[in-house]
């Protein structure tokens, strides 16, 4: 006959009991814990996704340069629609004036993580001092390179990158392409130069150095090139090394490079002119990309 104790019994159960709650408590635990893994990383993913690209790409509206510098303004967008995906991308283009420039970049409402790609196409002057202005639409008051970057740093984007297509000079003395076929993603190169460490101050750059004139549309082996010496040349880079993640003074680097092979060939070609100046019969021999940073806004 066998006999069982019934505080032996009770106390098995309840120990089978509390192994059961303890081992149902780190199942739960284990489940918020990929729970709360998985939201993050959702989230994570949602934050990079939603980082979006705003490019304000403009030319002056006088007229006399008005159709060359849409054919930069051309380059630069195919360069912008084959490294965007159309969903993480804001596009802004046109002819303006002062205010016109101002307004757009008034207009810009960024999101967290956003970046801005700032390009301008026009006539171009240094003043005695050597600081670059621009006068949109015919002006007569300079608009200052350094006060601009000041207001794109006021927008407070994450990363900010100014490209400046004009001369540097005192005042006054491309084939078609067919359009990219959008990403699904942003490029490897459009996410570094655009997407790295935030920069505080726009990163900036002129097309030409001081008392450089920069060359706009022009006659290139028997064409009308698309644009100017420097968006072909930023524009070629930009295919070139798209799925390469550049960095910015690599990009710089480069598209300084092209510059110069660009500018080399217009001369050579003896088609181009600036104004009624045969290219080839200019006293200058390259044109220089450069950094420009404003004490002003450091």
């Amino acid at each position: 006959m066998f006999f069982t104790d019934t505080n032996d019994v009770i106390g098995e159960t309840n120990h089978c009991f509390l192994l059961g709650k303890i081992g149902s408590s780190m199942r739960t635990r284990r489940l918020i814990v990929a729970t709360v893994f998985t939201a993050t990383l959702l989230l994570t993913s949602c934050i990079s996704f939603a980082q979006s690209v705003h490019a304000i790409v403009l030319h002056d509206s006088n007229q006399d340069i008005s159709h060359s510098a849409e054919l930069s303004c051309s380059a630069i967008g195919l360069s912008v629609f084959g490294s965007v995906p159309e969903r993480q991308l804001e596009y802004s283009s046109g002819a303006v004036n002062r205010k016109g420039l101002l307004d757009a970049i008034d207009r810009v409402r960024i999101s967290a993580g956003d970046s801005i790609l700032f390009y301008y196409c026009g006539h171009g002057y240094i003043n005695q001092k050597g600081t670059p202005y621009i006068l949109p639409g015919g002006g007569r008051d300079p608009l200052y390179l350094k006060d601009i970057l000041a207001r794109l740093k006021r927008v407070g984007a994450h990363r900010t990158i100014a490209l400046f297509d004009i001369c540097q000079s005192l005042r006054p003395t491309i084939e078609g392409r067919p359009a990219p076929i959008p990403p699904d993603t942003i490029s490897p190169l459009f996410r570094s130069i655009l997407f790295g460490e935030p920069n505080g101050v726009p990163y900036c750059v002129i097309s030409s150095a001081p008392g450089e004139a920069a060359l706009a549309a022009h006659f290139y082996e028997g064409h009308l090139a698309h644009g100017s010496v420097f968006s072909r040349a930023f524009s070629t880079v930009s295919n070139e090394y798209r799925n390469v993640p550049l960095g910015w003074r690599q990009m710089v680097q480069a598209v300084t490079v092209a510059t110069s092979k660009e500018f080399a060939s217009v001369k050579n070609s003896k088609l181009g002119v600036l104004g009624d100046t045969p290219v080839a019969a200019l006293q200058q021999t390259t044109q220089t990309v450069t950094e420009y940073r404003p004490i002003e806004i450091r």
